[in-house]
């Protein structure tokens, strides 16, 4: 059964996902038929502008970030994102206001696997922690252990709170539904693979097996492949640019290693992903690999 709709999203709020951040937006949709089909690492395209008065644009894919039920609902009514202002795109989407429509479809791509008999292991740079903050909340409310390390150039541009606690920065939020979390800055001369470094020995040494999850730049998401050892599962969701978001234009190709010759094979973001084995990605140009 298809499970992908197509509907007008009634915008519910709209606004700044925490102070001092100007270009961190929080969006929270009201859409029913797509949130109750929606789970973690999935995400939603949506037309940026009002189209009769707006040139651009083709659709932008929004990570979802978090759902949640309107009383007395117990199913997921509501879809939230959290999302950079980086261009004209997602300003125009921004510039919504409560009670206007956007033109949504989703849910699309192939989300997370829940894994519950495991540690989790969260790795987000950046915006990466947009989409593993649903993950880390459905984690946790399964009574998983989950950690979550994050980092960022500074506290101004990461999207959700940080305080220091116990002599570590933590995201209070993830750690009021039992999530573990610690966050870095740039600014500090420290990486979110700085963190897992430094976890990754104290976690393993518990003897509990590890399921790890990241979501980042693709720079941060290479290192991890040389440093996450090859008997830990990852998966990782990727970003690129994409146009359809549905498989069909094959602009967001990314290449993944196979056993026959060439050794790659391109797979769509959209369709096939946008969630991969962190090992199965080819990081390096196609043409080195031997």
């Amino acid at each position: 059964m298809n499970q992908i709709r197509h509907i007008m999203a009634k915008v519910l709020e709209s606004g700044p996902a925490k102070e001092r951040c100007s270009t961190c937006h929080r969006l929270v949709l009201h859409a029913p038929d797509i949130a109750s089909r929606a789970r973690p690492g999935q995400f939603v395209h949506c037309v940026p502008g009002f189209m009769k008065e707006d040139i651009p644009l083709l659709r932008r894919p929004l990570s979802i970030s978090g759902v949640s039920a309107n009383s007395p609902s117990t199913t997921p009514d509501n879809l939230e994102f959290i999302l950079r202002l980086m261009g004209t795109g997602t300003r125009l989407l921004a510039r919504h206001k409560p009670g206007q429509l956007i033109d949504c479809l989703g849910p699309l791509g192939n989300g997370f696997t829940l894994v519950e008999d495991k540690t989790a292991l969260l790795i987000a740079g950046g915006m990466g922690v947009a989409p593993l903050r649903w993950l880390a909340m459905e984690l946790a409310a399964k009574g998983g252990r989950v950690y979550l390390l994050a980092g960022a150039k500074s506290n101004e541009e990461f999207p959700c709170k940080v305080e220091l606690q116990d002599g570590r920065a933590r995201i209070p939020e993830l750690e009021a539904v039992g999530v573990d979390t610690e966050f870095v800055s740039e600014e500090d001369g420290l990486l979110a693979t700085d963190l897992l470094k430094r976890r990754l020995p104290e976690l393993a040494a518990t003897g509990r097996p590890i399921q790890a999850y990241a979501v980042g730049p693709r720079a941060m998401l290479k290192a991890l492949a040389a440093i996450m050892p090859k008997d830990v599962s990852c998966e990782v969701s990727l970003e690129e640019r994409m146009a359809c978001g549905v498989g069909a234009c094959r602009s967001c190709v990314v290449a993944l290693r196979h056993p026959d010759p060439p050794g790659y094979v391109y797979r769509r973001v959209c369709k096939d992903g946008p969630v991969f084995d962190l090992f199965d990605i080819v990081w390096a140009k196609e043409s080195d690999i031997d």
